[in-house]
């Protein structure tokens, strides 16, 4: 949870938002998988529209969770 944490703080995103993200999607499994085969890892990133992260990527928790808070960073400032 700690690098969850960090991550929020670096994106400048509430932390709760992360792990409420995080639990929801993969209830914090690093290894998840859903949408028949699709979605990968702590914030299920789906690969059909995210086809340049790989599986790889997708189920390490330290870059899942940036790119997530990257992710919520973006939506914020929509």
């Amino acid at each position: 949870m700690e690098i969850a944490a960090d991550a929020a703080v670096d994106f400048g995103v509430p932390v709760e938002a992360l792990y409420g993200l995080v639990t929801q999607e993969s209830g914090w499994n690093p290894y998840a998988v859903g949408d028949h085969g699709n979605s990968h890892g702590l914030v299920q990133i789906y690969q059909p529209a995210h086809p340049g992260i790989t599986v790889q990527q997708a189920t390490n928790p330290h870059f899942a969770l940036r790119w997530a808070a990257n992710n919520l960073l973006q939506n914020y400032r929509r």
